[in-house]
């Protein structure tokens, strides 16, 4: 094909075929959910530090927690980032953050 006919059959492709527009509403609903979940847990670990005790019977139990939301909140802004951005990274830092949720 010409580059012209490709610009046409182009043209012609995208009259109709329509823009997902739900697909869109629903995308940014994820974004700002998980944007939200991981804003919430920046002074959920700022509790945690201060009220955990320091020592318990397994060594470090304060480390462990605040250590683990840590993670939590970076594999949930990084799933955000993923589905803001369209990355196909996006499916693995889902598996990570729903495995850690669990």
């Amino acid at each position: 094909m010409s580059p012209s006919e490709r610009a046409d059959l182009a043209r012609r492709l995208a009259v109709l075929i329509p823009a997902p527009r739900a697909g869109e509403r629903t995308r940014r609903r994820f974004v700002v959910v998980v944007v939200t979940a991981a804003l919430f847990l920046i002074p959920w670990v700022a509790v945690l530090a201060w009220t955990l005790p320091p020592r318990y019977l397994a060594g470090h139990w304060r480390a462990t927690w605040v250590g683990f939301d840590l993670v939590l909140a970076a594999a949930l802004a990084a799933t955000a980032w993923a589905a803001a951005r369209r990355r196909q990274v996006l499916l693995l830092t889902a598996v990570v953050s729903a495995t850690l949720l669990v």
